[in-house]
């Protein structure tokens, strides 16, 4: 690092004039506390490297493996040490992931939530954006991997809620709209197929009125809307994944 003429003001430390626009944006909202702080984060991160795990879960899995590298190269995401060391090793044996690897999708999922996924690609949504200030579409979680299948559960549309959770194996479990909207996003921008084109899925997440959350991904774009728990819709079936072999999040 070189110093400039002014003592104590390195080369590549911002001007006046870009403390000026900073400030200016702050001040306007476009930069907000979310995003200043997700900057100072990433001058916590490390560069990502597979791991022997990762590796060898790709091999299995093939074109369905979708990895962190995807959410680096699509969705700008800088991972903290935390959240890397949380993706280090693959939590599904080497045999269960041979029993999925035609059926299911292995996603490393970021830490996003779903207004940064809308922020990212606007034209990729239904210019219905009525979530955009619900606290479920505002929530994220660690850095995870999942085992989704790709396809929904069998008679698990024309129900409820509750009736959709009776047709659960025990070594399943639902997914939340965040995790689906980046398996369909990352999905699409990895491979150029939809998901989801024919039927939605029902999520675990609910609305601030306590609607049940669908989302389906059809040709004008993601839709993410809601229903009544108590409603049924012939097109909402329920797309689940598979419970890890061993715990997702690191020690």
């Amino acid at each position: 690092m070189t110093n400039s003429h002014v003592a104590g003001w390195s080369a590549d430390s911002p001007t006046p004039a870009q403390l000026k626009e900073l400030f200016a944006q702050v001040s306007s909202g476009r930069i907000t506390k979310d995003l200043l702080q997700g900057f100072l984060n990433r001058q916590r991160t490390i560069k990502y490297i597979q791991t022997e795990s990762q590796i060898d879960a790709q091999a299995i899995m093939g074109n369905n493996y979708l990895g962190p590298e995807v959410a680096i190269k699509h969705f700008n995401v800088f991972f903290t040490c935390t959240e890397l060391q949380s993706l280090t090793n693959v939590p599904f044996s080497g045999e269960r992931l041979e029993k999925c690897k035609d059926t299911h999708f292995l996603i490393a999922i970021p830490s996003l939530t779903i207004v940064d996924m809308l922020n990212h690609y606007p034209s990729f949504f239904v210019e219905n954006y009525w979530y955009k200030y619900n606290p479920f579409a505002n929530v994220c979680a660690i850095s995870a991997w999942y085992l989704i299948n790709k396809k929904i559960v069998p008679h698990s549309t024309s129900k409820t809620w509750n009736s959709q959770l009776e047709l659960l194996k025990e070594d399943q479990e639902t997914l939340t709209a965040r995790e689906i909207t980046y398996l369909l996003l990352a999905h699409f921008l990895v491979r150029n197929i939809k998901l989801l084109t024919k039927f939605s899925t029902a999520t675990s997440s609910v609305s601030s009125s306590a609607e049940r959350i669908f989302i389906g991904h059809y040709a004008e774009g993601v839709f993410i809307s809601r229903i009544s728990k108590a409603v049924s819709l012939n097109q909402i079936g329920l797309m689940v994944a598979e419970k890890p072999d061993y715990t997702r999040s690191a020690d």
